[in-house]
This record gives C-alpha cells, structure tokens and sequence, in this order.
C-alpha cells in the first residue's frame, strides 16, 4: 500500500499501529529527522543506520520482535521487499526536487 503523506499528525496516528517501522530513502531525504523524531514522540526505541552496520540486513531484523523500534536503514532500500511481519512497517522517503 502506498500512502502520500503530508501531515504529520496524521503520520504519526498511522505509526501507532506498528510496534516496528524501517525508515528508507534516499540520501538527503529526511531519514535521519524522521527516525529520531518518530521514535521520540511515540517513544519507540530509535536505532540509526549505524547502529546495524548500514547495509546488514541480517543485523537490522534482529531488532524486528523486541521492544518497539524506529530503524534507519536508508541503504537497505533494496532489501526491505524482503520484509513480511504484520507489525513492521515500511517507509520510504522522497526527496523534493525542487528543493
């Protein structure tokens, strides 16, 4: 399912439903302040990218079962299709090009 969302109240309300979330996209595109910023206000654990060695899939999905988690993992992009939990969700960030 793909969801544009633009307001970030309504984002975070959609968060809740998930214990974890994987925050991916490109560089420059926000996955950082998202990730801490999720994390924080639902008060989730935040793991950075570097947290999980960047592109150690089989690391970040140790994190997938345990506590409530935000995880950056920006360049696993192409990893996370691979992902099939009911509880974790997945989003990708979009740079604007016109910023």
């Amino acid at each position: 399912m793909v969801i544009n969302v633009k307001n970030w109240a309504y984002f975070k309300e959609y968060c809740k439903n998930y214990k974890y979330i994987i925050i991916s996209g490109p560089q420059r595109s926000g996955t950082t302040y998202v990730s801490v910023e999720l994390a924080t206000e639902l008060n989730y654990r935040q793991v950075d990218e570097f947290e999980h060695g960047i592109c150690q899939i089989n690391k970040m999905l140790t994190y997938i079962g345990k506590e409530p988690v935000v995880i950056q993992a920006p360049a696993l992009s192409h990893k996370l299709h691979t992902i099939d939990n009911k509880d974790t969700l997945i989003v990708f960030m979009m740079r604007n090009d016109h910023e």
